[in-house]
């Protein structure tokens, strides 16, 4: 009291001790509530981080947050924000997807350089066609392979049970045989049965990936269908390089096409060598059993006549006739012998008649919108990123293509369907975005529907065509 102090009262002395405790419970709260991200903060300082090959230790906070900062630009580092983001969707709170790719990508994206703008976009050299860099990232699944099994499980009996229980079942309820119908009436049913296939096929997938959304919306790359996404940008613009890859398609099936063709050209001459008859006397030999196949009686001794000649003379009709008729019969043997192929199918129901327009319409729905979006979704979309878990991404896209072309159950198009699968595949790699396959798969159905529409017009037989 002397010294003019105040004299300590219980009242105060416990009021301090009140503060005190209630500031180390809010610290311990603060501390057990958010033991992670206080962690994360607290030992910032002891990060270690590598620049140009050197570790070092920060020696303060702040000097630690520029180091990690100046690692995250030039590329390197863990995103912190992006696991913590990770780590509340795991818990429940809704925190919208990030975008795609790291800081470093992001900020290249967005301020491209001076030499790349000194090329300009179309320089051939930035397009990296052949580059498999481009198409090497992996996505990231977390799903298992029993899942994949399960998806296409799920689609195989969509498409079985749809179109050959559930569709005949529910007609015949209602005293309707579906072997009746016209080729009218057969478009709209085959119509009906591929949006419906579409449907369930979707409902499938979405049951049994629906509790991975949140892995998936922090991907940002899951069954992107997106047409403001970088229409025509060079590395991932997703209409550019649909245009590349359906020349791509022409392409490919043009060079397998004519592989095949020279093989079976290559094997028919050794078989003709083995046999001791070179390929002239075997074509000459054709035509002689040709000539005597139709010089029997009634109309074709008078065929026969033609193509023989009155006195030895040959016309250039006969000719022609002649050759047009054995290059049909040849394939009309090779079409028993490896089978019907994917357009066999479709061929009746494009024939002439008033309502052609309208089948043909019907059959462009069908052809180039739902089975486009079914099988790019399933094949591409689904099984393929899942393959990437197990398979580098360009295995994967062969491994896909593979299934997507015995999918069609066609032996004689099975070459060509996995090119075109593989064009799809590494497409979709190269883009993350379903509407580069989508659009490469709708514009070559289309386009080959459009053509056989027309050359069946003029009366062309397209099988043997």
């Amino acid at each position: 009291q002397g010294s003019g102090e105040r004299p300590r009262t219980r009242s105060t002395e416990t009021s301090r001790h009140s503060m005190a405790m209630a500031s180390i419970s809010i610290v311990a709260c603060v501390g057990v509530s958010v033991p992670r991200r206080a962690t994360r903060v607290t030992r910032t300082w002891r990060t270690r981080v590598d620049v140009g090959g050197c570790r070092c230790f920060s020696s303060s906070p702040a000097k630690a947050r520029g180091e990690r900062l100046a690692l995250r630009a030039a590329g390197g580092g863990v995103d912190e924000d992006e696991k913590l983001k990770r780590f509340l969707r795991r818990k429940g709170v809704p925190i919208p997807p990030s975008q795609p790719g790291s800081i470093a990508e992001r900020a290249a994206k967005s301020t491209p350089s001076a030499e790349a703008s000194s090329r300009g976009d179309d320089d051939i050299a930035e397009l990296r066609f052949f580059d498999l860099d481009t198409v090497r990232e992996r996505w990231e699944v977390p799903w298992g392979g029993w899942r994949v099994f399960f998806g296409l499980s799920g689609w195989t009996a969509s498409f079985v049970l749809t179109a050959g229980v559930v569709a005949p079942v529910l007609l015949a309820l209602n005293g309707v045989d579906p072997r009746t119908f016209d080729p009218s009436q057969k478009t709209e049913y085959l119509l009906a049965i591929q949006a419906a296939e579409t449907g369930i096929t979707f409902g499938v997938l979405w049951l049994l990936l629906r509790g991975y959304r949140d892995d998936m919306d922090a991907a940002g790359d899951w069954f992107v269908v997106d047409p403001s996404r970088d229409a025509f940008g060079v590395d991932k613009g997703w209409l550019r390089w649909a245009l590349y890859g359906y020349v791509a398609v022409f392409v490919s099936i043009a060079a397998v096409a004519a592989a095949f063709n020279v093989g079976e050209f290559a094997w028919e001459y050794a078989r003709n060598h083995i046999h001791g008859t070179t390929t002239t006397e075997a074509v000459e030999a054709t035509h002689r059993a040709l000539g005597e196949s139709v010089s029997g009686g009634g109309d074709a001794g008078e065929f026969g006549k033609l193509i023989n000649g009155a006195g030895g003379a040959t016309t250039a009709d006969a000719q022609q006739a002649a050759v047009r008729d054995r290059v049909l019969a040849q394939n009309a043997a090779r079409r028993s012998a490896d089978g019907p192929g994917t357009i066999d199918a479709v061929l009746p129901l494009i024939g002439g008649g008033d309502d052609q327009g309208t089948r043909l319409l019907s059959l462009l729905a069908v052809t180039s919108v739902f089975a486009p979006a079914l099988e790019e979704v399933v094949f591409r979309g689904f099984l393929m990123a899942s393959l990437t878990r197990w398979l580098p991404t360009p295995g994967a896209v062969v491994f896909s293509s593979v299934v997507f072309a015995g999918a069609h159950l066609s032996a004689r198009d099975f070459p060509q369907l996995v090119c075109l699968g593989m064009v799809l595949g590494f497409s979709y790699a190269r883009t993350r975005n379903l509407l580069t396959p989508m659009t490469i798969h709708a514009m070559w159905n289309s386009g080959v529907l459009v053509v056989i529409a027309g050359l069946m017009a003029t009366g062309q037989d397209i099988p043997g065509l």
